[in-house]
C-alpha cells in the first residue's frame, strides 16, 4: 500500500492494528529530520471512505513540494 511513497521507512501510532488508522504528531518529523543518517522527511495523509460503487475508496494527500521533487 505505501509502495507509492518511495518511502523506505513510514512511521506510525505503536498499539494501531493497522497504519492506515494511526497518527503521528509532525514534530515528530522534525526531529528525524535533524538525525545524520535520514536524508529527507515528508508527512502524508490519508483517508478510507466508502462509495455507492466501491467499498473502499482511499485518498492520499502529499504536501506538493515533496524532497524528491516529485
Amino acid at each position: 500500500m505505501m509502495q507509492g511513497t518511495k518511502a523506505d521507512m513510514v512511521l506510525s501510532q505503536p498499539d494501531t492494528m493497522d497504519v492506515s488508522y494511526s497518527a503521528v504528531n509532525e514534530k515528530i518529523g522534525a526531529e528525524l529530520a535533524v538525525m545524520s543518517e535520514v536524508e529527507s522527511v515528508t508527512g502524508m495523509l490519508q483517508g478510507l471512505v466508502q462509495t455507492e460503487s466501491e467499498p473502499f475508496f482511499i485518498v492520499f494527500g502529499y504536501p506538493e513540494k515533496r524532497p524528491d521533487n516529485t
